[in-house]
């Protein structure tokens, strides 16, 4: 039996090679060009960085529900209280989203004590929900996409809420029901004007997936570097600042900033769909549509 081999004529290499450069320049320019804050994500696989900053407030359970703990000392808190913290991107990935860019990235998260130690914290999800209604069990971040900025303090601390959580949800990350709460160790924990640390030393799981892409392991610094774990690895700074001095506002108690990775790639049913549509050059035009959706 003989096999006939298509012919490839030099016409038809020209044309892949302008496909292929077309592709290569897409791929490429990207996020030179890229108008909205997302669009500065990577989806190849490699390591995206979030610096964030914003506000957070302490509540109280009372036993049927959380109350406003007021303006209580960061080193002063009990397994009684959550921390809630709302936050918007102010660096993706090294650039500068300030200004110049469309669009903004805000998360919302609640974090419970449930030990308290010795110079330590050891934090986990709300045991029932958190006070605005924003997680559930076992969820302790958000994270979501708008196209409008409207991120700030707003009228109240409910307002400032809204406006972090009006959004498209993207994802929501948090302990697996077997990982037991994670350990907060700082030696000026809560001091007046100093910074303070939330290290997630194993990470959080991604429990909501919206984005349509597969999150994949990334490296722990909080593990010095001995593993990978496939999860996200966050990292929170909160400063409790002197009255007047770095004001969190009128509606919330400390401000923080904090640093997110993760890493994704596309699905397998839709490398696989990219693939018989006709291999790299259909799976560099279809990641830039979607970072432009």
């Amino acid at each position: 039996m003989k096999i006939r081999l298509p012919m490839v004529n030099n016409r038809m290499l020209f044309r892949v090679a302008i496909l292929t450069g077309f592709v290569a320049s897409v791929l490429v320019t990207g996020t030179a060009q890229a108008t909205y804050v997302w669009e500065l994500l990577k989806y190849d696989g490699t390591v995206n960085v979030l610096k964030m900053e914003g506000w957070g407030a302490v509540y109280k359970w009372t036993g049927s529900t959380w109350h406003d703990a007021g303006d209580i000392a960061l080193n002063n808190l009990s397994t009684d209280h959550l921390l809630v913290m709302v936050m918007r991107a102010f660096k993706v990935n090294g650039f500068d989203v300030s200004s110049g860019y469309d669009g903004e990235i805000t998360a919302y998260m609640a974090l419970q004590i449930a030990e308290v130690g010795l110079g330590k914290y050891v934090f986990g999800p709300p045991g029932t929900t958190d006070p605005f209604g924003k997680l559930g069990p076992q969820q302790v971040l958000a994270l979501y996409f708008h196209t409008n900025q409207d991120f700030g303090q707003g009228s109240s601390r409910l307002d400032s809420v809204d406006r972090a959580t009006n959004g498209d949800l993207k994802a929501i990350w948090g302990y697996p029901v077997a990982t037991d709460p994670e350990v907060y160790v700082d030696g000026n924990m809560g001091a007046i004007g100093a910074t303070t640390y939330i290290n997630f030393l194993g990470g959080l799981e991604w429990l909501v997936n919206n984005f349509g892409y597969s999150f994949l392991p990334v490296d722990n610094p909080a593990l010095l570097g001995t593993q990978t774990v496939s999860v996200n690895f966050y990292q929170v700074q909160l400063v409790n600042p002197e009255p007047g001095l770095g004001s969190p506002g009128p509606n919330w108690i400390f401000t923080l900033q904090d640093e997110f990775t993760f890493r994704f790639v596309p699905e397998p049913g839709t490398m696989t769909a990219l693939l018989a549509m006709g291999g790299a050059a259909a799976l560099g035009l279809a990641l830039r549509r979607r970072k432009e959706s």
